[in-house]
């Protein structure tokens, strides 16, 4: 799943120009990030697995930099 969530975010990030804190935060940016993550895992995933995987690999460094993704 992380491989999904970490193209879906560098997605959001080139749109949007916005971040993981954005994305957890943000009533419009999380419904359309769990809106692509549901159709890119092919299945109805709970909001809560998915943000709780965001969030650990932010924790972690898994994410790119979002000012390291350039912006559209």
């Amino acid at each position: 799943m992380d491989p999904v969530l970490i193209a879906v975010y560098r997605d959001m990030v080139a749109r949007f120009g916005c971040s993981a804190e954005d994305i957890l935060h943000d009533p419009d940016l999380r419904s359309a990030f769990l809106t692509k993550c549901r159709q890119a895992l092919g299945g109805e995933r709970p909001e809560r697995e998915v943000l709780s995987r965001l969030s650990n690999l932010r924790k972690r460094s898994k994410l790119p930099r979002s000012r390291d993704i350039a912006t559209a």
